[in-house]
């Protein structure tokens, strides 16, 4: 149980803000401090009031011894202590029984006189002695010295919690500004730089290790960027060329019917290379923070990738059933959302060997199920990681269920995948409008 507690704390300290933990090991170690010292403390005073015990018991002694030294007095009394003497060869009866039967040495907090005293017994040349100190006393300067020892305690703490609040705040302000800083920095704002203003050997070596990685992030977006334009006109230009070769085939009027079908497949595939080139582009780029994704009918999508994959399930003899709710309207890319459904149903006819598939569509999710073999052999929540692919797979290249995934993340929709083995799997992807409609 202790183990756990503080194994608990520890991850509770942990977890806790740098200002924080130093706060609380300062204060940690000033209680130690102030503990040890109340504890020395302690026993210094014992110490001391043993020294004056023992001072004091001689005085009396020897005061007691000059009264005493009157043969007719064998009772004494003074504002610190009373006396008794047994004068030896004497009978002892004006001795308090209590008393008379102490043996020799200190007796402390002797209660039978009725307040708590402290009683010396010593032997002397006059005859035994009894002295009776008011223990009163002692104990009220030790009231005192216990009452004084918490205060001083008690202010010495406080005193630690304020210095090691404001030198907390004092040593931790360089990485506060810092983190302030950095949180303000805007992604794909190229030149932002960190100020020049820090003090201390320890954060001028952290922002100078972030200065230069800022540099090397910088030239890597950099050379990205233009890779990424490069990409796209090097690619779109010869998109365009075939695109617009094939308008041209098709108004030949000296082509035969059969050519026809193989124009538009050309046609149908230069259009779908294009949006699957400006989906991927999309998915590279940061997405702008004000932008709002116009209202797309996904259901039109849905039947054109279906009709383009219709040559596909019939060579495999799967049959597809659908269940599309025609109203829907998402707040999606055309492009991101055919890059979605293509590649959900190109893996299914892939991979899956099932005869059936079921595709569902309604304002809440999006849902494709098969019955196939099911998948084994691979953690489902790593499926989507690139270049992951089930052991049973057959010239696949792992990234289309990494693309999914992607536009998922991007679109702030989930996506979920269950299997079992022998049965079938199902995808589902469940759109959150509320931030959705927000993201390109």
């Amino acid at each position: 149980m202790i183990k756990s507690f503080f194994s608990e704390l520890g991850a509770r300290v942990a977890d806790a803000p740098l200002a924080s933990r130093f706060t609380a090991v300062f204060i940690g170690y000033s209680a130690l401090v102030v503990v040890l010292l109340g504890l020395v403390s302690i026993w210094a005073n014992e110490q001391l009031e043993r020294t004056v015990h023992t001072g004091m018991i001689d005085n009396e002694i020897r005061y007691y011894s000059v009264v005493f030294s009157d043969p007719d007095i064998n009772v004494a009394k003074n504002s610190n202590a009373m006396a008794w003497l047994h004068r030896t060869g004497e009978n002892n009866e004006h001795i308090p029984k209590p008393l008379a039967n102490l043996s020799l040495g200190m007796h402390e907090d002797f209660t039978a006189l009725g307040s708590p005293d402290d009683v010396f017994v010593a032997d002397t040349e006059l005859g035994r002695m009894f002295i009776v100190l008011d223990g009163r006393l002692v104990d009220e300067r030790e009231t005192e010295f216990v009452y004084m020892l918490i205060g001083f305690s008690v202010f010495l703490l406080l005193l630690s919690a304020l210095i090691a609040k404001f030198s907390s705040l004092w040593l931790t302000g360089p990485i506060r500004k810092l983190s302030n800083e950095l949180s303000a920095f805007e992604p794909g704002c190229v030149g932002q730089r960190l100020s020049g203003d820090y003090h201390g050997p320890e954060v001028e070596l952290l922002v100078n290790v972030i200065r230069n990685y800022q540099n090397r992030v910088e030239a890597f977006i950099s050379r990205e960027q233009k890779l990424t334009s490069l990409i796209s006109h090097e690619l779109r230009t010869p998109l365009a060329i075939i695109s617009g070769s094939a308008d041209v085939l098709q108004l030949r009027h000296d082509k035969s019917s059969a050519d026809r079908p193989p124009i538009d497949r050309i046609k149908n595939s230069a259009k779908t290379m294009s949006a699957d080139i400006e989906a991927l582009l999309m998915l590279a780029r940061e997405p702008a923070k004000s932008a709002q994704a116009e209202l797309c009918s996904v259901a039109t999508i849905i039947a054109g990738v279906v009709r383009n994959y219709s040559a596909q399930l019939t060579a495999k003899n799967i049959t597809l059933t659908q269940s599309i709710d025609e109203t829907v309207q998402l707040p999606v890319s055309l492009a991101l959302f055919n890059m979605l459904i293509s590649n959900l149903l190109r893996n299914a006819i892939q991979h899956s060997q099932a005869n059936a598939l079921h595709l569902e569509l309604d304002s809440r999710h999006l849902s494709l199920a098969d019955t196939g073999r099911g998948i084994s052999g691979i953690d489902l929540a790593t499926i989507t990681h690139i270049g992951t692919q089930a052991p049973a797979a057959q010239g696949g290249s792992g990234l289309g269920l990494y693309i999914v995934d992607q536009i998922c993340n991007r679109m702030d929709w989930t996506l979920s995948i269950s299997s079992e083995e022998n049965v079938g799997t199902e995808f589902l992807v469940e759109f959150d409008l509320g931030r959705a409609e927000h993201r390109a």
